[in-house]
């Protein structure tokens, strides 16, 4: 957000090195095979792991 006003952008700002836009479209393509409820798990076991890495 800049001066109250959203935008659009590849990285987030309080966390630049997390690589949301290059997973999502995996894990929305594992939702079709595998549920909802299942990728909503291994998404969440994911950025776990993930996040370990960040310092």
């Amino acid at each position: 957000m800049q001066d109250g006003q959203h935008q659009d952008g590849n990285a987030s700002s309080r966390f630049p090195d997390f690589p949301i836009i290059d997973c999502i479209p995996q894990f929305l393509d594992r939702s079709q095979t595998e549920g909802r409820s299942q990728t909503l798990k291994a998404f969440r076991r994911w950025v776990r792991e993930f996040s370990k890495g960040i310092k």
